[in-house]
């Protein structure tokens, strides 16, 4: 008679299998095998599923490439935007910025009067804190506001300043210090003629409307516009910085000069450099990440599922041939000619040289064929990456949902799997007692028949 020989197994949920106790065989090794044979499906599809997973991260990760690629692009889509405009002056007395809308040109100025706010200044007294020892009121009125500040002999410049402060209206107060004494100081917030502060006093003399024509007397210094003279018209404006004189052009006066200002408008390579930095950043970001998902010559791709994926491919085939596609009649009509060319691996590349030519020669040529390049390539990026047109989203949802499928289908496989090996342990486990009922029947009998 065979030797017994004992098998055994630990399942997932610590039980012990032991098989071959009476028969010998290893049916513990048997059941391994048949399930392990019926689980390379399972693997299979799991695989498959956490595949599709990894893709729909990678595409997203494009997806916010592309995103990044729209905003740097929208500083491009219009002519204001693409022509790369800088002003300068000739004297730090006028400051300007050219923004959108400024022609080229220069203008030529004198400023005669810098705008400013109204300062008063009382008469001067022994100490901030020291109570005055006066009792009454004194109304300040700016533009439509006005408000009365009512004084108590207990009050100090100190305290007065704080109720000013309190109050709401358009000025703000504080003690200055003249020397060895003090001064209440009213000045208002907002610069030009206009806002001119007028302070009634009623029962204090504190001098609010004094002309300075005494050292310990009160003293105004008027609130004025700036004022400009431009190719011999007079300009007048309430503050110092002045957006609605020329078209795209802000100047800030900063101080009187009686000496003529040049300000200058005109195209500076740099600015637009710094623009199409940006768009190629984001540009070659995307395509080196289409590259390393897809695969790109002899680089495999990082996912099986997106080798060579038409979605993908659909995005840089676009977005190259609006590079490429030539645009209007003018001087320039390829991005080409102003310095912007396409690798052979798609990515893009300025010549700064070229660009800076262009810009001498047609600043508002090469702006007009640069926006309408950068404004069809930033429409076209929106229908690639969003919405129900987008290759990318329709891919991301397709592999979505069929993922979610096989992950259903997993968990019933592997739940079919674990009935399959119970089935097959209380089969085997049937024989064994079997086999051994058999076993212990031919002993009896070997015995009577001695």
């Amino acid at each position: 008679m065979a030797t017994s020989s004992i098998s055994g197994n630990i399942s997932d949920t610590g039980t012990v299998h032991l098989g071959g106790l009476a028969s010998g065989i290893d049916t513990e090794g048997i059941i391994t095998g048949l399930v392990s044979a019926s689980s390379s499906v399972l693997a299979a599809q799991q695989n498959r599923a956490s595949l599709m997973r990894a893709a729909v991260s990678t595409l997203s990760s494009i997806g916010s490439g592309l995103s990044s690629l729209q905003s740097a692009l929208s500083a491009l889509s219009t002519v204001d935007g693409a022509t790369g405009l800088k002003a300068t002056t000739s004297s730090s007395a006028v400051t300007a910025n050219a923004g959108a809308g400024a022609m080229c040109g220069a203008l030529s100025m004198t400023v005669t009067s810098v705008a400013a706010e109204q300062r008063t200044y009382s008469s001067r007294f022994d100490s901030a804190t020291q109570a005055l020892g006066q009792a009454g009121s004194f109304t300040i009125a700016v533009g439509t506001g006005n408000t009365t500040i009512q004084v108590t002999a207990a009050d100090s410049l100190t305290s007065i300043a704080a109720k000013i402060n309190a109050a709401g209206v358009k000025v703000t107060a504080a003690v200055f210090q003249d020397g060895t004494k003090s001064r209440l100081l009213i000045r208002g917030v907002d610069t030009g003629s206009a806002n001119k502060v007028t302070l009634t006093e009623s029962g204090t003399t504190l001098d609010l409307n004094g002309d300075g024509s005494t050292p310990d007397g009160g003293k105004t210094v008027a609130a004025t516009d700036a004022v400009l003279n431009l190719d011999g018209f007079t300009v007048t404006r309430s503050t110092n910085t002045i957006s609605d004189l020329v078209k795209g052009v802000t100047l800030t006066i900063n101080a009187k000069s009686a000496d003529p200002v040049t300000v200058t408008v005109g195209a500076e390579a740099s600015v637009l450099q710094l623009k199409i930095a940006s768009v190629l950043t984001a540009y070659n970001s995307t395509i080196q990440a289409v590259h390393t998902a897809a695969g790109y010559g002899t680089v495999a791709a990082s996912n099986s599922l997106l080798a060579g994926n038409s979605g993908l491919r659909t995005v840089t085939s676009r977005m190259a041939s609006i590079l490429g596609t030539p645009s209007g009649s003018g001087t320039y009509q390829m991005l080409s000619q102003i310095g912007i060319t396409l690798n052979r691996d798609g990515t893009l590349k300025l010549d700064s040289t070229k660009l800076t030519a262009a810009l001498a020669t047609d600043p508002t040529g090469a702006a007009t064929l640069l926006s309408g390049r950068m404004a069809a390539l930033q429409t076209a990026v929106a229908a690639l990456s969003t919405g129900d047109t987008s290759p990318i989203v329709n891919q991301q949802n397709n592999w979505t949902s069929q993922a979610k499928k096989l992950d259903d289908w997993c968990t019933s496989e592997q739940a079919r799997l674990e009935n399959y090996a119970t089935m097959l342990r209380k089969s085997f486990s049937a024989m064994e007692t079997s086999v051994s009922q058999s076993q212990a029947l031919i002993l009896q009998l070997s015995k009577i028949t001695g």
